[in-house]
Formats: structure tokens, C-alpha cells, sequence
């Protein structure tokens, strides 16, 4: 082989690469998704956002609140819980675990720490908290389709 053949493969291994590592870093996170929440009441849609992942509500059962009324907020009470953010500015520790968060509970109005780990890639748990992890409720999610479960309207 020439020197102008191997600089071809060299450039062309280089290119290989570089949309590899690109293509990698933009990979979804085995937690994004639609999650059915443990009472079965609401799904949670997990995505990428500005910082780490942040979830809405999907869907919420036909009997459930339509507005945000527990909102210590008198000002947001009337807005809806549908598309409502209540997961936000988690920092990525590896793949399928996420901390430093903060998860809104609707029903009660609260902020609270939050935790997103996933079991496998169907199931993850999501630890609500006040200071320390120990303190908190651990909730399990199940990965649902959109085929079951439509956006609901704001």
C-alpha cells in the first residue's frame, strides 16, 4: 500500500470515529420514556432538558384533579396538571442513574430531593426525599406506550 492510501484509510477511520463518539453522546438515557406511576393514576413522560432529565405528566386517569389546586402558590392553582413539569435538574451519575433532582408531588403541593434509577430497562425507581435518601419514599414505574396511553390535553 502507498502513503496515500494508508492517509486515506487513516482520514476515513478518523471520520468513522468521530460519528461514532457523536452519535454516542446524544444517545437517549435508558430512562426516558413514558412511566406509568406506581398507583397507576398518571404517566410521566422522561426526557432530555436543559439540565439532565425532566419529566411531565403524559396522561392522567379521567377522575383525576384537572388543575394544580394543592399549589402552595395561590397564583398557579388554576393551571393544569396536564403537561406539568414535576421532575427536574437531575445530574446524570451513569447511565440509568440520575440524583440531585427535585420531584413536585401534586397532591400534597411539595417539592421534595429526588432520585431516578432504573432496575432494568422497563422498571425504574424513583426515590422522593427531605436531606438525606434515607428519609423518603421510594416509588416503582413501569415503562408504558404511547399505543395505551394518550397525551392528555392541557
Amino acid at each position: 500500500m502507498g502513503s496515500r492510501m494508508i492517509k486515506y484509510l487513516k482520514v476515513g477511520a478518523l471520520a468513522l470515529t468521530l460519528t461514532f463518539v457523536s452519535n454516542v453522546s446524544h444517545a437517549a438515557d435508558i430512562v426516558e420514556g413514558l412511566w406509568l406511576i406506581e398507583n397507576k393514576r398518571a404517566v410521566i413522560e422522561i426526557k432530555e432538558c436543559d439540565k439532565g432529565i425532566c419529566g411531565n405528566i403524559y396522561w392522567l386517569t379521567n377522575d383525576a384533579r384537572k388543575f394544580d389546586s394543592s399549589n402552595p402558590d395561590e397564583s398557579l392553582r388554576n393551571q393544569p396538571l396536564c403537561g406539568l413539569r414535576i421532575l427536574w435538574g437531575f445530574d446524570k451519575i451513569r447511565e440509568g442513574k440520575w440524583a440531585n433532582g427535585r420531584i413536585y408531588k401534586a397532591d400534597e403541593g411539595d417539592i421534595y430531593r429526588a432520585l431516578v434509577h432504573s432496575i432494568d430497562e422497563d422498571t425504574i425507581k424513583v426515590r422522593g426525599f427531605v436531606g438525606v435518601p434515607m428519609f423518603g419514599e421510594t416509588q416503582i414505574w413501569s415503562r408504558v406506550t404511547n399505543f395505551n396511553y394518550d397525551r392528555c390535553e392541557d
